[in-house]
């Protein structure tokens, strides 16, 4: 029998990421009780994503949709016993929490080291959803690397290679693909 596959695109700007994440977190154990099953996580650039879809970015929506994804959002929260922020928010602030180099440190980590690829994505979730923290500077993937054990020359070693052809390339190539194949990004 094939293996199977299950490829998970997220943002870590994404409230629907954050959530699903958490879900799939949950799920995973007894998924991964069958021998043939894995998970490839996969960083996009979910703004892209949405803009192309809707043709504007969050504030464009009208308020009562954008209330409704709140309170779905929250439904969806409190149904599998999520860890969840004190309000989620769903606007264009949100594009100030995280810059596109924590996209590409994601990638560069993922495609180097699966288990620091693991550790920062749970952790870079947590910041800006529980800890209501911005991701926008390099200083701060610093602070996470040290804070998660990892020693200056290590996080110097990920971080100069962010910009590299390595990292930028599958970024854009898949948040590309997708909005090729019209998916939608909430």
């Amino acid at each position: 029998m094939a293996n199977l596959k299950l490829l998970f695109h997220f943002d870590i700007l994404c409230p629907h990421s954050f959530l699903g994440y958490q879900i799939l977190q949950q799920k995973l154990p007894k998924l991964l009780e069958k021998k043939n099953f894995e998970v490839d996580y996969i960083p996009v650039m979910g703004p892209k994503i949405f803009r192309s879809a809707n043709g504007t970015l969050y504030d464009g929506l009208a308020s009562p949709k954008r209330d409704y994804i709140l309170h779905e959002l929250e439904l969806i929260a409190k149904l599998y016993n999520l860890k969840r922020p004190e309000k989620f928010y769903w606007g264009s602030k949100l594009l100030d929490k995280r810059s596109v180099s924590a996209l590409l440190f994601l990638n560069g980590t993922k495609r180097t080291n699966e288990k620091l690829f693991k550790m920062f994505r749970e952790r870079f979730f947590d910041d800006i959803w529980l800890k209501n923290e911005k991701l926008n500077k390099v200083s701060k993937f610093f602070r996470v690397g040290r804070e998660l054990g990892l020693e200056f020359r290590e996080m110097d070693d990920l971080i100069s290679k962010l910009e590299s052809i390595q990292n930028v390339k599958p970024l854009l190539d898949k948040t590309n693909q997708l909005i090729l194949e019209d998916v939608s990004c909430t």
